[in-house]
């Protein structure tokens, strides 16, 4: 075999080995661009939750209007976020009757400072919480522990080493979280201790979910036990109304497209469904859209009453405008004289005044060759010869109008104006003369 066929082979054998090598080193790495939600997971915030319960065979459905819960709009589990943006007396009763005849309502609780008469209209207190510091953190003088040191029998650091590991451990069970539309960050991670927010909720069957609740603030019922509490306060009530049940949270956001993935929001709403022996249909509250005018009403209404009343005073103000028809002035046939200085007035004030006076200059220069016809034939200077000698004008006025050339200042222009004058008026005479 040739030179050539050995080296050959043996390029292509080293080029096979590198990427065998490449390949074995390096590990493939998975880029994950971030999508943007859908124009109608931006409108409807219960989306994810409606197709969830779909998913589990149960109709899912918003109402926009609190009087449209209960009647022909039948339903089972009601969930009721706290913007609502007002109850009437007629869709509080309808909902206390859909609780009576054995529905499920779950109701967001209002902030403390705010009115919230549905909260109200089952006797659910609320009240701000007051964090206090631990006392249990102050030990007396004749404890073990001393200066922030901590002395055990038969204990050493290696077990709170190992405790501190085991929690870190756990905790690193429940992936990251934080919802961002930043690129290149992820959108949807679980929130983990020591978040202050994330509640450990333990069901009826012994389960423990973590919920994410914001907004804390102490709920209280008479003779109605914590479904969800801590050191510090209440943050959920669950108690019997009539043959439904009502469950009272601090906050219903968990049930929001991109807070449904997180933690156990998703296993928490479904059990809250199931409170219901037999859910088939379940309706989230969105309240309507208002248009601008019921807005303007609501929140705006003293400064629409301040425009109106400012309107009507500058109507008053400008009433007497507005007196009787005045007569109509007698008909009366105008001159031609008053049509002409109407003109003249006209072009004065739109600063023609060359126009004027070229026009002037003109109808006196040709009214002067018709009574003397010589001068039609005549040079410029003795046509000025001839005005200053018949008519005894200035020089300068003379030569202007038997060139036709109007001045530049205002005042040489008035006095041209009252040497055309002139020549009229002694023509005038001339004509009276020979009659």
């Amino acid at each position: 075999m040739s030179r050539n066929f050995w080296m050959t082979s043996s390029s292509l054998v080293a080029v096979f080995g590198l990427v065998i090598l490449f390949f074995y080193a390096f590990d493939q790495v998975s880029v994950v661009r971030p999508v943007r939600a859908k124009p109608e997971a931006m409108q409807n915030e219960y989306l994810a939750a409606m197709r969830s319960l779909e998913k589990m065979q149960v109709v899912a459905d918003r109402v926009g209007i609190l009087e449209g819960i209960g009647g022909s709009s039948r339903a089972d589990v009601v969930f009721i976020k706290s913007d609502r943006p007002s109850v009437s007396p007629r869709a509080i009763e309808r909902i206390r009757q859909f609780v009576r005849d054995g529905g499920v309502l779950i109701l967001e609780a209002g902030w403390y400072s705010e009115s919230d008469p549905l909260s109200d209209a089952f006797g659910v207190n609320r009240r701000q919480i007051v964090y206090r510091e631990d006392e249990d953190d102050e030990e007396p003088a004749d404890s073990d522990f001393e200066d922030g040191l901590a002395e055990t029998d038969g204990e050493s650091d290696d077990a709170d080493d190992e405790a501190e590991t085991e929690t870190e451990t756990d905790d690193e069970a429940f992936v990251a979280l934080d919802y961002s539309l930043q690129p290149g960050r992820e959108r949807l991670r679980n929130r983990h201790f020591p978040d202050p927010m994330l509640r450990r909720l333990r069901w009826d069957d012994g389960a423990e979910l973590l919920v994410y609740l914001p907004y804390a603030q102490d709920l209280s019922r008479m003779r109605t036990p914590a479904m969800l509490a801590d050191a510090h306060g209440t943050y959920g009530l669950r108690f019997a109304y009539g043959e439904g049940r009502v469950v009272v949270l601090n906050n219903l956001d968990f049930l929001t497209n991109f807070e449904l993935a997180r933690n156990d929001h998703a296993e928490f709403m479904w059990r809250l469904v199931q409170l219901h022996a037999e859910p088939k249909r379940v309706l989230f509250y969105h309240a309507d859209r208002q248009d601008l005018g019921q807005w303007l009403r609501k929140h705006a209404w003293a400064p629409l009453w301040m425009i109106g009343l400012l309107v009507m005073l500058l109507i008053w103000r400008g009433m007497p405008r507005f007196g009787p028809i005045a007569d109509d002035p007698e008909p009366v046939r105008r001159r031609l004289l008053d049509h002409l200085r109407a003109s003249g007035n006209f072009l004065a004030k739109a600063n023609q005044r060359e126009e004027i006076g070229l026009s002037a200059l003109r109808v006196a220069l040709s009214r002067v060759k018709r009574e003397y016809p010589h001068l039609g034939i005549a040079h410029d200077t003795e046509v000025r010869d001839f005005l200053i000698k018949q008519f005894a004008l200035p020089p300068d006025c003379a030569f202007l109008i038997a060139t036709t050339q109007t001045p530049g200042s205002v005042l040489d222009w008035t006095r041209l104006m009252r040497a055309c004058r002139d020549i009229h008026v002694a023509l005038d005479h001339e004509e009276i003369r020979k009659r």
